[in-house]
C-alpha cells in the first residue's frame, strides 16, 4: 500500500470527461432561445426558462441515484456509460426538434433536456472515482483540478457556440435533418459522449487501497456528545445558501444573456450568439487565471472569508449597475418589421418585442457597463466564490463522515439552478429585467451580510488541515469488511 501511486491518467480522464459536462451543460445557453423562437416565434422566454430549468432538475434527482447505483456495484464503468449515453440520446433529440411539428416541439424541447440532465446526473461517479483513487497526498490537487475543470466547462460553454458561426445557413445531411449554428453543438457533443464511452472501457481505474480499512468491530461506535456539538449548523447553513445562491445567479445570467442584449442592445440572433460567446470567451480566461493564482500557495493561503466576500460583493455590483435607473438612456425600441409582414424576426432584426408592455418605460443598461461587470462577474467572482465555498463548508464539517452533508450541499445546488431561471425568465416576460436584477441583488446582499455576521463563526482552525479531514463526498463500501475514511 505504501507504494501505491495515483493513477494519473485514468484521474485525467476523468478530470476531462467532467470538462465536457460542463461544457454540455452550459453550451445551449446564449443559442437555445433562439433555435426555439426560428422554430416557433411564439415560444416566450417563460417557456426557455423552463427548459433550462428541466435539465438541473432531472440532474439534481438523478445524482444520487447514480450515486447509490455506483456504492452497490463498486464500479465506474456501467453508471458511467448509461450516464453519457443518455446524454448522447438527449441531444440526438435536440437536434430533431426541426422536424417536430408544433405541438411536439413544446413537448421534446423539455423532454431531451430531461434526458440530458439525468445523464449528468453520473457527473457524482466520476468526482467520487477521483477523489477514491488518488494518493492522499494528491487527492486535494486533483479534486480541485477536477472542479475547476467542470466550473471552466460552464463558464466556456457559451464559447464553444461561436465555433459553429459557419453552420448559420445549414447543413443537410441526407436530406433528413437540418444541422446548424442551434443544434451542431448537440450533433457533435452526442459524438464526444460515444467516444468518451469507448475511452471508460479502454482505461483501466483502480481505486486507492488505502482509502479502505479493515473493521475492527461490526457496531459502529457513537459519535461522543463533543463531536455533535462541534458542528456549527448555523455556519453550514450559510455556507449552503451563498453556495446556491452563487450557482443560480450564474445560471440565471447566463440564460438571460440572449434575451437581454437582443432586447436591450437591438442584436440580432446571430450577433447575440456571437458577442455573448466572446464576453464568456473572455471571463472563462480571466478565471482560468484566477484559478492558477489560487492554486499557489502565496494565494490559496488567503482567508477564504474574504476571497467569498470580494466575489460576491463583484456579483452585487454586476446587478446593481444592470438595473434600469433612471438616468440611463431609454426607451428600448421595438423590433423593425420586414415589408410586408407584421411577424417579428429576430434573424432579422433585435429589439424589444411588441408583445411587452414594458418597452417604453424601460431604460437601457450602458452596453460598456454590462459587459465589462459580465465578465469580471463570471471571470473573477465565480471562481472566487466557488473556489472557497466548498473548502470553507469541508472545514467546518470537520473530521468528520461528510457524505450526508456533501449531497445536501450539492441537491440544493441543482435545486435552485431548476428554480431560478423558469421564474426569473416569467417575471422578464411580464416586466422586463428590473425585477430579475433588483431579486438577484436582494439575494446577493443578504449572502454577503451573512457571511459579515457570522465572520467568527466561518473561521475555523482546521483550515490548515483540510487535506486531512476532507472525507469523500461519494464513498464506497463495497462489502461487509471492509469500511472508507
Amino acid at each position: 500500500m505504501d507504494n501505491y501511486k495515483t493513477p494519473w491518467i485514468s484521474v485525467w480522464y476523468c478530470i476531462i470527461v467532467q470538462f465536457f459536462f460542463g461544457l454540455q451543460g452550459s453550451v445551449f445557453y446564449t443559442s437555445m432561445w433562439s433555435y426555439l423562437s426560428s422554430l416557433n416565434p411564439d415560444i416566450t422566454v417563460g417557456y426557455y426558462g423552463w427548459c433550462v430549468a428541466s435539465f438541473s432538475l432531472a440532474q439534481a434527482i438523478s445524482s444520487p441515484i447514480f450515486g447509490i447505483w455506483s456504492q452497490k456495484s463498486s464500479t465506474l464503468k456501467v453508471p458511467s456509460t448509461v450516464g453519457l449515453l443518455l446524454i448522447c440520446v438527449g441531444n440526438i433529440m435536440y437536434c430533431f426538434l426541426t422536424k417536430l411539428s408544433i405541438h411536439q416541439l413544446y413537448f421534446f424541447a423539455i423532454f431531451n433536456r430531461i434526458v440530458c440532465g439525468v445523464g449528468e446526473g453520473c457527473l457524482s461517479v466520476i468526482r467520487a472515482y477521483i477523489a477514491t483513487s488518488c494518493h492522499n497526498n494528491d487527492r486535494s490537487k486533483a479534486v480541485t483540478i477536477g472542479f475547476g475543470a467542470y466550473v471552466l466547462g460552464l463558464a466556456f460553454g457559451p464559447t464553444i457556440q461561436l465555433l459553429f458561426l459557419p453552420f448559420v445557413s445549414g447543413r443537410y445531411i441526407k436530406n433528413t435533418f437540418n444541422i446548424n449554428v442551434y443544434n451542431a453543438p448537440a450533433f457533435t457533443f452526442s459524438i464526444i459522449s460515444i467516444i468518451f464511452i469507448f475511452g471508460i472501457y479502454i482505461f483501466e481505474f483502480p481505486y486507492n487501497p488505502k482509502i479502505i480499512q479493515p473493521k475492527k468491530s461490526k457496531i459502529t461506535p457513537k459519535a461522543s456528545p463533543t463531536q455533535e456539538e462541534s458542528l456549527d449548523y448555523i455556519s453550514i447553513c450559510i455556507l449552503i445558501y451563498t453556495y446556491v445562491t452563487q450557482q443560480s445567479f450564474a445560471s440565471n445570467d447566463e440564460v438571460l444573456a440572449s434575451p437581454f442584449t437582443i432586447t436591450l442592445y437591438n442584436w440580432t440572433t446571430d450577433e447575440a450568439i456571437k458577442y455573448n460567446g466572446i464576453i464568456f470567451t473572455i471571463a472563462a480566461f480571466i478565471s482560468v487565471v484566477v484559478y492558477l493564482l489560487l492554486a499557489y500557495d502565496i494565494f490559496g493561503k488567503l482567508d477564504k472569508r474574504k476571497v467569498v466576500l470580494v466575489g460576491l460583493i463583484l456579483f452585487a455590483t454586476h446587478h446593481l449597475v444592470s438595473l434600469p435607473w433612471s438616468f440611463y438612456d431609454g426607451p428600448l425600441d421595438y423590433v423593425p418589421l420586414k415589408k410586408n409582414t407584421t411577424t417579428e424576426d429576430f434573424t432579422y432584426a433585435g429589439g424589444c418585442s411588441r408583445r411587452y408592455d414594458w418597452c417604453l418605460s424601460t431604460k437601457r443598461v450602458p452596453l460598456f457597463l454590462y459587459v465589462f461587470t459580465m465578465m469580471i462577474s463570471f471571470g473573477l467572482a465565480y471562481p472566487c466564490v466557488s473556489s472557497s465555498i466548498g473548502t470553507m463548508y469541508a472545514s467546518v464539517l470537520g473530521n468528520r463522515k461528510q457524505d450526508f452533508f456533501q449531497g445536501i450541499l450539492e441537491f440544493f445546488g441543482s435545486l435552485f439552478r431548476c428554480i431560478s431561471p423558469p421564474i426569473l425568465t416569467i417575471l422578464f416576460d411580464a416586466t422586463g429585467y428590473k425585477y430579475t436584477m433588483l431579486i438577484q441583488f436582494i439575494l446577493l446582499l443578504i449572502s454577503i451580510i451573512f457571511i459579515i455576521i457570522c465572520w467568527k463563526r466561518l473561521k475555523d482552525k482546521k483550515y490548515n488541515n483540510l487535506c486531512n479531514n476532507y472525507s469523500i463526498s461519494a464513498s464506497r463500501k463495497n462489502s461487509n469488511d471492509i469500511e472508507f475514511t
